[in-house]
Parts: C-alpha cells; structure tokens; sequence
C-alpha cells in the first residue's frame, strides 16, 4: 500500500476521518488503488536519469541551464511532449555526439537509452489530424512569370524589376514573409497591361515592301532611277520570301503599261513556279493601277521565290503610229500585305468577333473560359457580369473590340483572384483541401505555375480527392518539360546555390572563374536534379553518384578530360573524389570565401541542407577568427581552427562542422582538386565527435549515406516546406516520419518521396 503522509505524524497514517477510513478498508482485506507509472516515466527515472545526471546536468540544470533545457529534473513524457522542438534538439545532439561535449566521455550504450526514450516518447502522441495552417500569400516571382507564360503564352519575362521576394525558412514561396507593398503593387498593375499588350494583339494586315531595285533581274528588265522596273521584253524579276512568315498574302502590285499592237499589256504573277495569274493592264503611265493577287505561304514554301514577267511583249519599229511600235510594261510598287489573323489569347479559345453590335455572349464566354484558368477555379455569373461591364466601358468610349478585351485581361491580372492564393477555412480541423485548391496546391508545387485545363477539369469533377488519381496527376505532370522550375525554385533554394550570383573569387588566385563558369556551376546541379528526377532515381545519389553532368569548361576545372563545347552531357567518374552533391563546384565556391575556403561553412551547409541539424547560432561574443591568427602564416588552416576551438563556447558545434568542412579541404574555393594549400600540405584526417574518421570527399560520402534517414528526412522536411508554402512546426515530425517510412518501402525513390508529400496530410488536409 503506499504511504499517505500528514503533518505530525511519522507513521505514514493519517489521523480523523481519513484513518478510520484506511483502517476500514484494511478490514475488509481490500488494498487501496495504486498509481499505474507509465512506462516512459519509469523508464526515464530509471534508465535516462541517471546518464542525463552523469554527462548532462552540469551544464543543463537550473535556471541558467545551457539552451534553457533543465535537465536535471524529473521530466516525464507528457512534459517532454510540450517541449518537442528541445527534445528533439536532444535526440540530434546526443545522436550526433555533438553532446556531451569534451572532456565528458558517454559509451554508446548510454547514447542509446537517451535517444531512444525521446524518439519513442516524441512518436507516442502524432495527432496527425493537425495538417497545420497555411497562410493565405501572393504569388511570388517565379510563380508570377510562370503563371504569365502558361496563361498567355508569354516568354518575356516581366517580373525584372520587381522588388525580391523575401525568404523564410529557406524557400521565397513561404506565405508569412510574402509581403506587399506599395512598390510591389505598381509593378504589378505595370505589368499587367504589358502582359496584356503583349497577349492580346489587335489585328491588323502586316504590309512587307519590297525594294524593287533589289530584286533579281534578268535581261530585258531594268530598274530605272524612279525606282520602277521597266520590262522591255520578255524579262523576269524575282525576290525571295525567307523574311515573310507563313499566312495568308495578298501581292499589291501598281503596274502601268505603254500601248501597243493588238492587245493590252500582260504581267504574269507565279509563285513556286505555280502560274498564280496573268493580269491585264490595260492603263497607262498616266493612270497606274494597284492589282491585287492572292497567294498561301507556308513553312515550306518560305525558300520558295515570287516573280513577274512580261509574257506578251510586242515591237514593230515599222509602223507609221509612233505610239503603236512597242508595247512595255511598269512596275512601280509592290507590297505584300499578310491579311489579319483571328484574335486569340494563347492556350485558349478564340476570341471571336460578336455577331453584331449587340451580341455581349461571345466575348462573355471567351472571357469566363479565360478568368477559369487566372482564378484557378470555377467562377460564377456575377464575376462574369463585372469582368463584362469592364468590357462595357471600353466600347462606350469607342475602343475597338480587341482592346476592349485587353482592358478585361489586364483587370484579371490585377484582380486577388489571381495574385493571391486563397484557401476557405475548413469547417473541422483535418478536413480534406477543396478540389481546386487540391489543383492549385499540386500545380504550384510541382510546376510553380497554375494549374492547367487538366488539373481543373478533374478538380472539377471531384476526381481530386481519389488518392490513385491523384498519383497519376504527380506522374504526368513530373514528365511535363514545366517540372523543370523544381529545379530552379526547389533545388537552387534547397542547395543555396543561388548564392553562386553573388560570388567573386580573388581573379589574382583563380583566373580560371568567369561568369560562365559561374552559369556552368548551376546548370550542374540543375542538370543532375533533373536526371534523378526524370530517371526516378533514390534520392541517395545526391549523397554519392558515379556518375555527374559537364560541359568544357566545368570539364577544365574537374580536371577531366575528352569533353568540348558548352552542352552538359552525363559523364562517368574515374575520381573517387567526385560523386553526390559535396563535390560539386557550385556547392563548393559558395561554401568558400573569395580568397581561401571555408572549412566552417562547407560544414555548416553539411549539417544544414544535408542532414537538417543546422548548429545554433553561435553564442554572443564568438565571433569569427582573429584576423592575426587567419592571417598568420606559419599556421596551417587546421591549426587556426584548432586555435578557434579552444574557446568553450565554440567547441561543441565547431567539431561537427569542421570535421566535415576539413574531410572537402582538397577542394579549393572554385572546387579545383589541390594537395597544398599555399606552402603546406593538405591533410583531410579529421575526427567527428563520435569518434569516427574522415580522410576526405570519400570518406565524408560513406559517413552521410550512414545517415541517410537524417538526409530522407531532412530531403523530406524541404520539399513539404516549399509545397505548403509554410515553416514546418516540431508538430509536423510524426508526418514527416510518415513520409520517410513511405519512400523508404520503394527504396527512396524520388517520385515515391514526391507522392509521399503529396498524399501527406499537410499537403492534403488543412486545420482550422
């Protein structure tokens, strides 16, 4: 039975009432109910407590704990649970052995039964029912110019001087940081009626004329100084067409004649050696006459030639009426007129003239066809009505049709319907997304763009909520050249490479660096993204590959050998120092100051956007190192770092990442291979704070694929980021160990990880 205690008494029983009561029910034979430990609890008293009193309470206790994580009292699962994130800090740190710091030395063992207690105690309570919320955010450069190019069919890019996006939590997608301002919105309502002028063109004939002089004679034509072709006899004169694009033509022709003989003046008109017709001119020099004949031009027929002859020449030197003996024929202008083409706004229907003045259906369903596709949804009649009275106002103040219609798709370009990506609040937390936001969350995700006809008519039809359908949408549209924005919008951001932008290595130290080679360093990675991702490839090549994409001159600086011009092709390595990621030049010159390289930033990236257990901020007053000891040449760059480490405060987070940024050391800042480093030798051997050992890119390769569910997981962790547009929570963990367990069946695969995000319930749910 356990003891109740009271004041007064040693016995352990109470007195009065209470006593009567203990002494009842001990006469009955029946024991009081005990309190059932949970097993966690029992387990952290009795296993974890003790190691975390050992190594850890030194510095983690009291109200001055280090990282304010009080580790000396009784923690339970429930109290652990409402401090995740600092749990989860404990899992990486004692997992890692960045803890306990030197001089403490923890067995293995003992790691064991800390991490394993938090990990089990963090997975107990997954309400996977919270999909977390998602702020409602504009549409952001990229997603901006995208949109643009699929609505409208516009590759000119409008976004250039828009003000940069600011970034959260690694990605310029991120809802809570996408502000708006002033600035912001002129830009935007410019744009629009660019985008707009560049979109909607208002038809018209295209009017090509041709230099007379220039064109090729033969004899019995000549150009005189008026610029007209005389024909005297039976000549030809020719022009090309290559300068004329494909269409409908009508050749205007002036043309007069002197008189002659018994018929009027012929001009015959070929095409392609096709007669197109023979045209009497019965005027003469005092009256020339404009005829008109129609021709086809196609792509084919574009090295094709058009050309007029004089096919009824006459001359009779004898006859008695000087005006009779010689017949000749003028031309004094030609001009090719390419008749107007239907109106249309790119991807879309045609936008046709109105049967009438009266008639507001046709450009009210063009139009509706067009607000479905900039609104990412279905709209209705009263949004219809209002884009029309726009439409209204332009005609009553004399516009012509076509810019009316332009007035209307520069007000949905500025309407929020299209800026902003809006999602109704759900009824109950966990409650699937609506099916066009369904459409809008997949296409921004993967195309960074609107969502295409297809995406909405099945949004359309429900067909969005079927899991199946759903991941076969994620398959078609990774197979569609848009998925390549992945690369530019995911990857860069994840990679940090656009960072490369910035870069100015010392041209005294590495004259060898040009902003092409700067263009080089990410078409490489975009390159090798691409390739794991067309060719559904595990994720875990980005760890190590034997295989990697170069062109000429990124070629020169890998040292390999037999590749020319500027075409990226897969080439595979016979250097065991190359594979993955971290030999990739990018990687390496953004991790690397403009005159040496960076030990500390090259593991800080390792740590950072490899196994997602970024170090804390450095404590105030570490600072970087003293510019005497940088700079001290009689010191290697390992003992300058070694002379940083001595200070407490820096030494347990630089042992991870130096360890690592040492083992890419044989990398200079452009990511040329080296032995010495100025006068000494380089050497690589590092000690990460678990004791292992690395000697190098290829030892660093096998340490990180011995961790390749930190890297699943932190892959995982990014691409849920950029898809939802929001900072993942330490709630968001159990679903991100969902999605890990998920790719993991199907070998990591990267469209397994992709559809595991997509299927996740942050992705496809929303909470109130």
């Amino acid at each position: 039975m356990r003891q109740v205690r009271s004041k007064g008494r040693s016995n352990g029983v109470k007195s009065g009432a209470g006593f009567a009561t203990a002494v009842a029910v001990l006469a009955m034979g029946v024991a009081t109910p005990a309190r059932v430990e949970d097993p966690l609890d029992a387990e952290f008293r009795t296993k974890v407590r003790p190691v975390l009193a050992k190594h850890c309470a030194g510095c983690h206790s009291g109200r001055q704990a280090a990282a304010g994580l009080d580790l000396s009292t009784a923690w339970t699962a429930k109290s652990a649970l409402a401090e995740r994130a600092k749990w989860e800090r404990v899992v990486f740190n004692v997992k890692s052995a960045t803890m306990p710091p030197p001089p403490s030395e923890i067995k293995s063992t003992d790691r064991d039964v800390v991490v394993g207690w938090a990990e089990r105690v963090l997975s107990s309570d997954c309400n996977l029912a919270d999909a977390g919320k998602v702020t409602i955010r504009r549409l952001n450069r990229s997603e901006y110019r995208n949109s643009l190019r699929d609505l409208l069919g516009i590759e000119t890019d409008l976004t250039t001087d828009f003000p940069s996006d600011d970034v959260g939590s690694g990605f310029d997608n991120i809802g809570d940081v996408l502000s708006l301002s002033p600035l912001y919105v002129e830009k935007l309502v410019s744009a629009a009626e660019r985008a707009a002028t560049l979109a909607v063109r208002i038809p018209g004939p295209v009017s090509v004329p041709v230099e007379v002089h220039k064109m090729a004679l033969t004899q019995g034509v000549a150009a005189t100084g008026e610029d007209v072709l005389a024909f005297t006899s039976a000549g030809r004169a020719t022009v090309a067409l290559a300068h004329l694009q494909p269409g409908e033509y009508t050749a205007k022709i002036d043309a007069y004649a002197q008189q002659a003989g018994p018929e009027p003046a012929k001009m015959r008109v070929a095409f392609r050696d096709k007669l197109l017709d023979d045209v009497v001119v019965r005027n003469g020099p005092d009256k020339p006459t404009t005829y008109q004949i129609p021709f086809t031009l196609t792509a084919d027929d574009r090295d094709a030639t058009f050309w007029i002859t004089f096919p009824n020449d006459y001359y009779d030197p004898k006859n008695p009426e000087l005006d009779q003996r010689d017949r000749n024929l003028f031309v004094s202008k030609i001009v090719f007129e390419k008749a107007a083409e239907p109106l249309r706004l790119p991807n879309g229907p045609i936008v046709r003239k109105p049967n009438g003045p009266g008639d507001r259906e046709t450009p009210a369903r063009d139009l509706k066809a067009f607000m479905r596709r900039a609104y990412r949804r279905d709209v209705t009649s009263d949004e219809v009505s209002r884009l029309m009275s726009v439409f209204d106002a332009s005609v009553k103040k004399g516009k012509v049709y076509e810019s009316a219609i332009r007035d209307c798709v520069t007000a949905v370009l500025c309407s929020p319907h299209f800026l902003f990506r809006k999602e109704e609040a759900p009824v109950v937390t966990g409650e699937a997304v609506a099916p066009f936001e369904a459409a809008s969350r997949l296409s921004f995700f993967l195309w960074s763009s609107a969502p295409d006809d297809r995406l909405l008519d099945l949004a359309a039809q429900g067909k969005l909520q079927d899991p199946k359908t759903v991941a076969e949408q994620v398959d078609r549209m990774l197979l569609s050249s848009k998925s390549q924005s992945l690369a530019e919008d995911f990857a860069m951001q994840w990679l940090q490479l656009r960072k490369l932008e910035g870069i100015s290595p010392d041209p005294r130290l590495f004259p060898g660096f040009s902003p092409e080679l700067r263009e080089d360093m990410a078409e490489e990675a975009k390159a090798f993204f691409l390739d794991a991702l067309a060719n559904d490839a595990s994720v875990l090549v980005f760890l190590d590959s034997d295989y990697g994409f170069l062109n000429e001159r990124l070629a020169k600086v890998y040292g390999v050998s037999g590749i020319s011009g500027a075409k990226f092709r897969k080439v595979k390595w016979t250097d065991p120092a190359r594979g993955g990621l971290t030999g990739m030049a990018g990687v390496l010159a953004t991790t690397s100051n403009p005159n040496r390289t960076s030990p500390v930033k090259r593991g800080k990236w390792v740590l950072e956007q490899i196994l997602g257990t970024p170090p804390p901020p450095p404590p105030p007053g570490a600072g970087s190192l003293p510019e005497d000891v940088v700079l001290k040449p009689t010191m290697t760059m390992k003992e300058r770092l070694e002379a940083h480490r001595k200070k407490p405060d820096c030494a347990t987070c630089h042992r991870a990442m130096d360890a690592m940024g040492f083992s890419l050391e044989n990398f200079d800042p452009i990511g040329q291979w080296r032995t010495k480093d100025g006068d000494f030798d380089i050497d690589p051997v590092t000690v990460l704070p678990d004791g292992s050992k690395l000697d190098g890119p290829r030892s660093l390769r096998k340490h990180l694929l011995s961790r390749k569910k930190d890297f699943v997981r932190s892959l995982a962790e990014r691409l849920l980021t950029f898809a939802t547009g929001r900072a993942m929570r330490p709630e968001d963990g159990c679903h991100l160990d969902t999605i890990v367990k998920a790719a993991e069946k199907d070998g990591y695969k990267f469209r397994s990880l992709i559809k595991a995000v997509v299927a996740s319930d942050p992705f496809s749910k929303k909470s109130k």
